[in-house]
């Protein structure tokens, strides 16, 4: 959770920053449905990365709840503390940055595409572990296919979205298209280790019969 968690908020300050000069062009006088295309990509990706947090915050409270205060549930915890500063200082700070020394000063745009390529290294390293477990484990193990399945389309979706409709940065959106290729992976080899083990199955009741 904390690496998807990191990978989730990079992605959200990496669109916030770079998205910051049509933010503050969005005037009280153009309030509606032309300020709209200006906040969509932030807050979209501000969305699913609390969806992300409330599951890190939930784990935490049953976590303790369940086991006490352990050495790996405080240092969960400081780990977790740490996350938290580091989103309000750049939620903050650089937004104060990007207003006052304005949103096309180099540096600011820089550090926002290295916010998104890193996240996208990250999302990278999240999945591919779970990647070499269900080939190992020649199946889904305690991952849910239904998430999966549902996940999967709606990463694609959203790097198309972004990339050809809102014509977003593409280091905010090519995150979104690596994790989609990594969950048809899995997919995959959930589908064909399915298929084999009921061609291996029906074989057998046929040598029985």
């Amino acid at each position: 959770m904390l690496l998807a968690n990191i990978n989730q908020s990079m992605v959200m300050i990496n669109a916030y920053l770079l998205d910051f000069g049509k933010m503050l062009a969005c005037t009280p006088s153009q309030a509606g449905w032309h300020c709209i295309p200006s906040l969509v990509p932030t807050l979209q990706l501000l969305f699913l990365w609390l969806c992300y947090f409330s599951v890190w915050v939930s784990w935490f409270i049953y976590y303790r709840r369940e086991f006490g205060p352990t050495r790996e549930w405080r240092i969960l915890a400081n780990s977790f503390y740490v996350f938290c500063a580091y989103v309000v200082i750049s939620v903050v700070g650089l937004g104060a940055a990007d207003a006052a020394q304005g949103h096309c000063k180099h540096w600011i745009v820089a550090l926002a595409r290295f916010f998104g390529i890193f996240s996208t290294g990250i999302g990278i390293i999240e999945w591919t572990p779970q990647i070499m477990t269900t080939w190992r484990l020649q199946g889904p193990g305690s991952l849910s296919l239904w998430m999966l399945g549902l996940q999967c389309p709606g990463s694609m979706i959203i790097f198309i979205y972004f990339t050809f409709i809102l014509h977003e940065d593409i280091t905010t959106t090519i995150g979104y298209f690596f994790s989609s290729i990594q969950q048809v992976i899995i997919l995959g080899i959930c589908a064909y280790y399915g298929i084999f083990a009921r061609k291996r199955n029906y074989t057998a009741l046929q040598e029985k019969d």
